[in-house]
């Protein structure tokens, strides 16, 4: 019996595989993108930001911002987890003091 149960456990294990190579995949979410943001300027790089669903019975979801690499962007992935509190402060400090890339003052700080 202990072995009829590993074969199905392979068997759908395979069939996941397949199922995997062959549906194509979304490399980023088109809807997500960040094309331009009010009062900022264009920057060189890709920018996406959305909602992760994480529990669909209770409608949560997680925001996410993510931002694409200058150069070799395949290889240096960053993912930022806003959630509000203190790391947003961190995060808008951060983007208006060290990389000069956005206006501080559309995002003021309460």
């Amino acid at each position: 019996m202990y072995y009829s149960q590993q074969w199905i456990v392979m068997g759908i294990i395979i069939c996941a595989s397949f199922v995997h190579i062959f549906v194509p995949v979304e490399p980023y979410p088109i809807a997500d993108k960040i094309t331009s943001l009010p009062g900022q300027p264009q920057v060189s790089f890709q920018q996406f930001s959305g909602y992760i669903t994480v529990d669909e019975k209770q409608q949560r979801a997680l925001f996410y911002y993510f931002v694409e690499a200058e150069g070799q962007p395949a290889s240096k992935p960053l993912v930022l987890w806003l959630n509000g509190g203190k790391i947003t402060l961190i995060f808008n400090l951060s983007l208006s003091s060290q990389n000069e890339l956005f206006n501080s003052n559309l995002f003021p700080i309460s």
